[in-house]
């Protein structure tokens, strides 16, 4: 085994330490920080990039209206997108990083795009309509659920 995949060992093991007493807020928040850790020793690792973001995304509070940890995997994710524009899972994982109403604007291009990347997996064909619903595109909305 590598040290880069006992990292990732290591990283999911956080979200199952001690879960007979830490909460699941407490788990994630370790998670997220092995990821960052990840990330540092793995710098050319873009796909622990892409899990550091989405772990992110899971730890964020959700009381936190800045959307800090949000923005930081969106930045994250656009980022790499933009050197690797069909790769799905980061179209979708920009999706579900700016899936509040505020921040909706923000995926647009990526709901888009997704619709075209992975059109016939039955997710993708459902994941743009959560950004179309939010910034106004009923009927795109309508048309990528159906499959059109």
């Amino acid at each position: 085994m590598t040290e880069r995949e006992r990292g990732y060992i290591y990283a999911v093991s956080r979200l199952y330490d001690d879960f007979e007493h830490a909460n699941q807020r407490t788990r994630l928040a370790a998670y997220e920080q092995a990821m960052r850790e990840l990330t540092q020793r793995e710098p050319a690792d873009t796909e622990a990039m892409i899990f550091h973001a989405v772990s992110l995304v899971a730890a964020a509070s959700p009381m936190d209206k800045t959307y800090a940890k949000q923005l930081e995997a969106g930045r994250t994710l656009e980022a790499l997108w933009a050197k690797q524009p069909n790769h799905p899972g980061l179209a979708h994982y920009i999706i579900h990083a700016y899936d509040y109403p505020s921040l909706a604007g923000k995926a647009r291009i990526a709901a888009q795009r997704y619709a075209t990347i992975a059109p016939s997996a039955a997710h993708a064909l459902h994941m743009p309509s959560h950004r179309f619903t939010r910034v106004g595109m009923g009927q795109q909305s309508i048309e990528r659920t159906l499959g059109r």
